[in-house]
């Protein structure tokens, strides 16, 4: 059994593969792309065709290791980065270019001190900040999970048409699975990376709407390899754990995402009867919305008496939305001035995740904020 056919992967894909330096996981021979007869082309290891994995971390030699070990007495070790305190983590190595204009001081300082609690570096690339959010990188999870000492290989392979359709994939959709073996362990920890068809087809309509190239982008250029970080970083999750979310995932399915809330919202809405409608002319235009037009519970109705008008719910109207710089501050606001949850958020500004939000947060409160306004007017006759 080979480790892709055709079936898995466009043979443009495999040729990549093969040239990336990935070799066999079971005997670290090269890979190559051959001809399959009925299979097509293929992606095989060079010895047997029943090795079935392939590796990109193989076993480092004694010069390769007294080479990395002069690298790090050059830089600052993980551990070293846990002693320094987070105002000279933000003075040293986290760049102002890296955050958002709109983030305050207190909001540097609150991922600099996320930085110096797991020992990421900033400074190189190992944290990013995405929407006001720290996300670790790739590189990150593997040199923590190598200080500890425990990490024995990752080995990863794409995902069989079977494995695909089990998952509810479709055509042009990409999965990997990766194995992060442990020392000690008896069995690998599984990871499995996705790129859809439709998160490549939304990275290129952004980017020309941006007048960019979008075959400049990772994800369009080579969506196999994404998928292949997305399924090794979640393995080196589960197996070191660093819960923080990964870059790869960044445009794919929503990393930031909070689980909602089970304390009820303070003005339950109906969603029985939505239907999408347009924009107000001063709403910014990257964000569509669903406007519920059925009367919301709680709202005043003509036949309501007025002291039970006067007790019902209403947005606090002294909430300033330029002191929302972050997203989370917005679902916050949401919450305690509306009763919205993060996702009701999301599905009112007509976004599947985060990463499709190109508006500042203040204004999506404001579209949030303009939308409870108009639906007070419509419920009150």
């Amino acid at each position: 059994m080979p480790i892709a056919t055709e079936k898995d992967l466009p043979r443009r894909d495999m040729e990549m593969i093969a040239n990336s330096g990935a070799v066999c996981g079971t005997c670290g021979a090269v890979l190559t792309v051959a001809w399959g007869g009925e299979l097509g082309w293929i992606l095989r290891c060079g010895r047997s065709l029943e090795h079935n994995t392939m590796r990109r971390l193989s076993a480092k030699s004694s010069k390769e290791l007294e080479g990395e070990k002069v690298y790090r007495r050059m830089k600052m070790q993980g551990t070293e980065l846990t002693t320094i305190s987070p105002e000279k983590m933000l003075a040293e190595r986290m760049p102002a270019a890296m955050f958002p204009q709109s983030m305050s001081m207190e909001q540097r300082l609150f991922i600099a001190k996320i930085a110096v609690s797991y020992g990421l570096d900033p400074m190189m690339n190992e944290l990013t900040v995405y929407q006001g959010q720290p996300f670790v990188s790739l590189a990150a999870r593997l040199r923590k999970a190598q200080e500890t000492e425990q990490l024995d290989g990752v080995d990863m392979r794409p995902a069989t048409t079977e494995e695909k359709t089990g998952r509810g994939l479709e055509a042009g959709d990409y999965l990997f699975m990766a194995e992060v073996w442990r020392k000690g362990s008896s069995r690998p920890f599984m990871g499995w990376g996705t790129v859809k068809k439709a998160e490549i087809d939304r990275a290129v309509g952004n980017a020309r709407s941006n007048n960019r190239d979008p075959f400049f982008l990772p994800l369009v250029k080579d969506p196999a390899s994404m998928a292949e970080k997305r399924a090794i970083a979640k393995g080196l999750k589960l197996a070191f754990h660093l819960p923080l979310p990964s870059v790869e995932d960044i445009g794919g399915e929503d990393p930031l995402m909070p689980d909602s809330s089970p304390v009820p919202p303070a003005v339950p809405v109906s969603r029985a009867n939505t239907h999408p409608q347009s924009i107000p002319s001063n709403t910014p235009p990257a964000c569509s919305v669903i406007i519920d037009q059925s009367p919301a519970e709680g709202m005043v109705q003509p036949s309501e008496n007025p002291e039970r008008a006067a007790t019902r719910p209403s947005a606090k109207p002294t909430r300033d939305p330029a002191s929302i710089k972050i997203l989370a501050d917005c679902w916050k606001a949401c919450h305690e001035d509306f009763g919205l949850q993060p996702k009701d958020c999301l599905r009112e500004l007509g976004a599947s995740n985060q990463a499709d939000i190109v508006t500042t947060p203040s204004e999506c409160y404001l579209v949030l904020k303009k939308l409870r306004e108009d639906q007070g007017r419509g419920g009150g006759g």
